[in-house]
């Protein structure tokens, strides 16, 4: 092969990367990993050595000088097994730019997010080399390069897998680093070979290049682009457009040239190695030039691997169970320790299987763009993570542990561990006091910066570096008493002490004074005070279990009772913050207002109320500058920004946000709820102490850690009706399902590992949803009964800061139409249902006239039945009656005239008498006749009116005319009946009234209506003028016109005749 040619680049300036080893930054740092086995006899030596775990985190904010080193113990630690679903045989990590961790073990290629181990599957078609994954590297555009342990490098790119094995040039054996330069060329190292990737060969670098052909490990990209390689014959580089690589140099002072085993980017674009049997060294500064020295930074001949966080200094691995933190040299552009730390920088604190770790031998390790680090064991996984609280490391075991800062920087902690000291004081490191007396149990500190100390066998006080033994109250000649121990101190500016014994109550010895026995002078008996606090003011507050509250000012006091007090159960804490006083108990906590502070009168105490469940068991109240308030209680630490606060104490009914912190922060619960009191307190550099049952944690509150890295949200998988579609690792964007698909399950998760159990999601389903679902920490998401349409599931996830994800991760799916679910056959359902109603509408509509003419034929008939025996009645009784008397009449009227002396007046009245009842009965006989006549027996209509025309006006000289228009319809009898009635009556008015000449009887036969006019050219008369007394005639033809549905209408002008017209419309006629 000749001269190495430069690589046309295949990227546009991308970054460089390498497996294993990410560049160093404020997101990704990078960690070595360490304990990797091979077919190498050297490494094959490495991984037979029992390695005890013993590591040290470098990823913590900057510790001040009074600040204990970092301690592994101080982090939080959790290990998954075999057992808890592990993959085991752990060889290496690597996180996606979509937040993916990818593991690659023994058993073959798996997800986590943190809750949930997921074997890699290839899609349908897609396959991987079946060798195990070694070597995992994982570049920015997703796309997941992977190192074979017997060889071979897969890509997995948007779920399609291309794989590269000796035919297309790729050296044999294990695949020890994958790198991808500047300019977006690939690089392999194996165990036999170090080759580049040009188009879809891999080209071997060899001795026509200036490389040594064999095992290459470790593979490294620097800042100027320059790739760096360890072969066994030493350290080369090729600069970037360079043709050739060059051998660099390694040798300390006074040593023999070594194998360097492992490369890494330090501060600033140094590179630093760990170089077998020596040590830390550096090999070239951010240029590629030599170190100005080649000292050895940290000797240990079993180093092994080293990784470095921006700010913080270097972190070591080694064999012989130690990561150690080492400070660099400033010329190489590291950080300096801070003023006052220890420049060793050495911290050694072994992390074994014994306490908790997954193994005993390191196999792989990696710093997460959050800042976690994971750690693969043959056996498990393990993630050590930052807190927001730091916990106190120990010497030994300790438990209910009180605090008090000191005017020095330094905190003093009393604890009751068993041990002979009891007394800790907490700088550079946690140091046993000698001599300090044993079981404390209250510490406290004055308003003088003094520090007390309280315990079963007395009382003492700080003077100096001395404790000084301070006499207490004599002990009561009680024959019960067993015990004489402190339970509170306080001390106020002008030198009066307080102290709460446990068995007997509060004492309080003033300046040069005895002691006496408050609680009986002032009516607070034998009780305890849980909580004594004095302010600047020379103020003395006191909390009672019972809940009372008393504020002692000279020799006043003031006692507030559960009931006009506080009521947060019994006191715990009290806390002075400027005007405001915090009350804290078993059942909340309070404030006191500002003027009942000074003493005046008015409502005391306003209550602080939280969303979701309330404060319980708060035995600790600090409130920090800018209003933020800090508690300590029963279920952790809780932090209340000061907006909140305020609108909790002013705004009737507001119920303040708050952040809880508890064991995933870096501290125990519960917080003390007895004794040593108070379980939070303020340091002078700032810093908050908390204590719990079983340590001390503490704070910065300025400087409160938050994790703002947006979780990526991925789809795993829809399952619909049974069958499971894998939505996560593809491309894919759409899915269509069957008709009728029931029950639907997506699944998804979120890549946030630091605290996977506080990731909460939301989700909605556009098609269906109208809104965003609050799904808590679920993961999945079911539907039953869909309609077909086209729907597009949505997720978003919040990381446990509550940070949203950027954007949502989405697919659409489409349920299709079953043939009894289109538009087609909804359009025939649709028709069908119209034709069927509009079928029984005719039906009804012809049933319903059908119904009608039955009910008017039963009408009919029933009413003929009436007329029958009417007319039968009228016959046999007012007929006879009535042609008896007509009889009589003209009887009597020949009588008297045959007298010959008869009156011709009475003659010619009995002879009209006589002919009136006759024509009556004639009428009469008529109407009967009419009665018993059917239907269709009667005339016509208009025959009828000609026929009672020519009745009417019979023996006049009127003329009658009767007319009709239009074919002649059916009409009920009652109604023809009743017609005929009102024309009659026309008629009669119009003979008897009218003075007339000519009536004209007109009927018209219409479709929608029948009109009957009576006109007559008579004198008329003013419709005004009231209708006089006893004439019913035209009210009489109105009521007649009303019973049959029908109106009347009468037009009369003076001299001009009159018109009687009646209207009746057809469905009115039947």
């Amino acid at each position: 092969m000749g001269a190495l040619k430069p690589a046309h680049a295949t990227h546009r300036n991308p970054s460089p990367f390498v497996a294993g080893v990410t560049p160093t930054s404020a997101v990704a740092r990078a960690l070595a990993i360490v304990g990797r086995t091979g077919d190498s006899p050297d490494m094959a030596s490495r991984s037979k050595a029992k390695v005890r775990l013993a590591v040290l985190l470098a990823f913590c904010m900057g510790v001040p000088a009074s600040a204990q080193l970092p301690d592994v113990r101080q982090y939080a630690h959790t290990a998954w097994t075999v057992q808890d679903g592990a993959p085991g045989a752990i060889r290496g990590f690597a996180q996606g730019a979509d937040g993916v961790l990818w593991i690659a073990s023994e058993r073959g290629l798996f997800q986590f997010d943190g809750v949930h181990f997921t074997r890699f599957e290839p899609l349908p078609g897609q396959s991987m080399l079946p060798q195990a994954p070694h070597v995992l590297l994982a570049l920015p555009d997703t796309a997941l390069w992977i190192g074979h342990l017997s060889g071979g490098v897969s890509v997995l790119h948007r779920g399609k897998i291309v794989s590269y094995s000796a035919q297309q040039g790729l050296p044999g054996g294990t695949v020890t680093a994958l790198a991808r330069d500047s300019a977006g060329m690939m690089w392999a190292s194996t165990t036999r070979g170090f080759a580049r990737l040009e188009g879809n060969r891999w080209v071997e670098m060899g001795a026509s290049v200036g490389y040594p052909a064999g095992y290459t490990e470790p593979v490294l990209i620097d800042r100027r682009g320059a790739v760096w390689a360890v072969s066994a014959q030493g350290i080369y580089t090729l600069a970037r457009g360079a043709a050739r690589f060059e051998k660099r140099v390694v040798t300390p002072p006074g040593r023999s040239d070594s194998r360097v085993l492992w490369l890494t980017l330090g501060p600033g674009g140094s590179i630093w190695g760990v170089q077998r049997g020596h040590g830390l060294l550096a090999i070239a500064d951010a240029n590629g030039d030599p170190p100005r020295s080649a000292e050895i930074a940290y000797a240990d001949t079993l180093a092994f691997g080293v990784t470095f966080a921006p700010g913080h200094p270097a972190v070591v691995t080694s064999m012989s169970g130690r990561v150690v933190r080492v400070w660099l040299p400033s010329t190489m552009g590291a950080p300096r320790p801070a003023v006052g730390a220890s420049t060793t920088g050495v911290s050694e604190s072994p992390f074994t299987r014994a306490e908790g770790m997954s193994g005993d031998r390191i196999m792989a390790a990696l710093y997460d763009r959050e800042g976690t680090l994971w750690i693969g064991t043959p056996t498990g996984v393990d993630r050590f993570r930052e807190t927001k609280l730091t916990p106190l490391v120990w010497p030994g075991r300790v438990s209910w542990p009180g605090v008090a800062a000191d005017s020095n920087g330094a905190v003093w902690v009393a604890a009751r561990n068993g041990a002979p000291s009891t007394l800790f004081a907490v700088g550079e490191r946690v140091v046993p006091r000698r001599g300090a007396p044993s079981t404390l149990t209250s510490i406290y500190r004055d308003l003088n910066a003094g520090i007390w100390l309280g315990g079963e066998s007395g009382l003492w006080a700080q003077k100096g570096a001395a404790l000084v033994r301070v006499p207490l109250p004599a002990p009561p000649a009680a024959p019960n008493l067993t015990t004489w121990q402190v339970h509170a101190i306080a001390r106020e500016r002008e030198g009066s002490l307080w102290v709460s014994m446990v068995t007997d109550g509060v004492y309080r010895r003033k300046p040069a004074g005895t002691w006496e026995r408050f609680g009986l002078a002032h009516g607070l008996g034998k009780a305890v005070a849980n909580a004594i606090t004095t302010d600047s003011s020379g103020r003395t507050w006191l909390g009672y279990p019972d809940g009372r509250v008393a504020l002692v000012v000279g020799d006043s006091v003031r006692v507030w009772s559960e009931v006009d007090g506080p009521g947060v159960g019994s006191v715990l804490a009290i806390a002075v913050h400027g005007d405001r006083v915090w009350i804290a108990g078993q059942l909340g906590v309070g404030a006191l207002r500002a003027r009942e502070a000074r003493g005046d009168v008015g409502e005391p105490f306003m209550p602080l109320s939280t969303v979701g469940e309330p404060l319980r068991g708060v035995s600790g109240v600090v409130e920090v500058a800018g209003g933020d308030l800090w508690l300590n209680g029963a279920d952790g630490v809780t932090r209340i920004a000061g907006s909140e606060v305020q609108r909790a104490l002013t705004e009737a009914g507001y119920r303040a946000q708050y952040q809880r912190l508890d064991y995933r922060d870096g501290i125990e619960p519960p917080a003390p709820q007895i004794r040593p009191l108070p379980s939070a307190v303020a340091g002078e550099d700032g810093r908050l102490w908390f204590t719990s049952a079983g340590g001390v944690s503490w704070v910065d509150p300025r400087r409160v850690r938050r994790n703002e890295v947006p979780p990526p949200v991925h789809l795993g998988s829809l399952v619909a009706s049974g069958r499971r579609y894998h939505v996560g690792h593809a491309a894919v964007d759409t899915v269509r399902l069957a008709p009728r698909t029931t029950p639907l399950t997506l699944t998804y998760t979120a890549y946030s590992l630091a605290v996977p159990e506080r990731v909460r999601f939301r989700y909605r389903l556009d098609g269906l949803d109208t809104t965003w679902q609050d799904a808590g920490s679920r993961r999945e998401a079911s539907y039953t009964n869909l309609s077909p349409g086209h729907y597009r599931f949505r997720v978003m996830a919040a990381n446990d800061d509550g940070v949203w994800s950027t954007s949502a991760a989405s697919l659409a799916f489409t349920i299709d139409h079953a043939w009894d679910q289109t538009w087609w056959f909804f359009t025939l359902v649709i028709l069908a249902i119209a034709g069927t109603a509009a079928g029984a509408a005719v039906a009804w509509q012809r049933r319903r006239g059908q119904l009608a003419v039955e009910r008017t034929q039963a009408r009919f008939s029933a009413m003929l039945d009436e007329r029958t025996r009417v007319a039968r009645e009228l016959h046999d009784t007012l007929l006879g009656d009535m042609a008896g008397v007509a009889m009589q009449l003209r009887v009597g009227a020949r009588r008297v005239e045959a007298s010959g002396t008869a009156d011709p007046e009475v003659v010619e009245l009995l002879s009209g008498l006589g002919e009136q009842v006759r024509h009556a009965l004639i009428e009469a006989k008529r109407s009967v006749t009419a009665m018993r006549t059917a239907p269709e027996q009667l005339a016509p209509l208009h025959q009828q009116l000609a026929d009672a025309a020519r009745r009417t006006f019979a023996g006049t000289e009127v003329v009658v005319q009767v007319e009709h228009a239009g074919a002649p319809g059916s009409l009920a009898p009652n109604v023809e009946s009743e017609i005929i009635s009102i024309a009659a009556e026309a008629m009669t008015n119009a003979r008897t009234h009218a003075d007339c000449r000519k009536v004209s009887v007109t009927l018209s036969y219409a479709p929608r209506e029948l009109r009957l006019c009576v006109r007559d050219d008579g004198r008329g008369f003013d419709l005004a003028d009231a209708v006089p007394t006893g004439h019913w005639g035209l009210i009489g033809m109105r009521e007649r016109a009303s019973s049959i549905g029908a109106t009347v209408a009468i037009t009369s002008t003076p001299g001009e005749g009159t018109e009687v017209a009646i209207l009746l419309p057809s469905s009115r006629q039947a």
